[in-house]
């Protein structure tokens, strides 16, 4: 019983293992597809955003950055529709957000290291942003999911992520507010 059950985990090791390297080259692709659009000088900024935004989506769960950064007990507050209510609004914010910074790009270096996988459901893909004075790091966080793909939860930039960043402000609010003044608050676009 024994051997088999360790035949079990060495054979799903193994398949993970390429899981982490199809996670790489994902990720090559994707940035090579973002910055040939970035330097393409010929599309407007409008489709850019479109593009990108259309090769981006299926890496994220956007629901589950969502959930993260609302927190446990005012997620479970929320009803079904209201929980998608404010994941769109989330989702809508880090895309902006995102999106928003691409005149910012020049000609800086992207570099994809490999995938490293940190649990048997967690691998984390390093990224370097190289400019001709700075590199910032960049760390995707992925997720295996329910549906057997592996999907981005997080990402760090420069060591801070993403989620807690927002779970942090999102804290602050939620000491004076509720969360559905948070999401009305998110729904007017106001500053937080």
């Amino acid at each position: 019983m024994r051997l088999i059950l360790l035949f079990f985990v060495g054979t799903i090791l193994t398949l993970w293992a390429g899981d982490a390297e199809d996670l790489t080259q994902t990720m090559q692709e994707k940035v090579l597809f973002i910055t040939d659009v970035l330097a393409d000088k010929a599309l407007p900024k409008e489709q850019k955003k479109s593009k990108i935004e259309e090769a981006i989506n299926p890496l994220f769960d956007y629901t589950l950055m969502a959930r993260l950064s609302l927190g446990k007990k005012e997620w479970k507050e929320l009803e079904v529709a209201k929980r998608k209510e404010y994941a769109g609004l989330f989702e809508r914010r880090i895309k902006d957000s995102y999106l928003n910074k691409l005149d910012l790009y020049t000609d800086e270096e992207v570099v994809v290291e490999s995938a490293v996988q940190t649990k048997l459901t967690r691998i984390e893909v390093p990224t370097m942003i190289l400019t001709k004075t700075d590199k910032i790091e960049m760390l995707y966080k992925f997720y295996h999911s329910k549906k057997g793909i592996w999907l981005i939860y997080d990402v760090k930039i420069a060591g801070v992520s993403i989620v807690q960043t927002y779970r942090a402000q999102f804290i602050e609010i939620l000491k004076s507010k509720t969360v559905f003044e948070l999401i009305d608050q998110l729904k007017s676009s106001e500053s937080l």
